[in-house]
């Protein structure tokens, strides 16, 4: 069952849910130039009304 939630990616498990092979390639093979930016926040949580 376990094997059907997760992917085995390079030796890590990560969840089907939010990741493919494709896009773990793409992001390991990703390069930043010198003049790209980068926002990071921390992810929102809790509920506003």
């Amino acid at each position: 069952a376990a094997c059907r939630l997760y992917l085995e990616y390079q030796g890590l498990l990560f969840p089907r849910e939010t990741h493919s092979a494709e896009s773990l390639k793409f992001a390991q093979e990703f390069t930043l130039k010198d003049d790209d930016v980068l926002a990071v926040t921390y992810p929102k949580s809790g509920q506003f009304s």
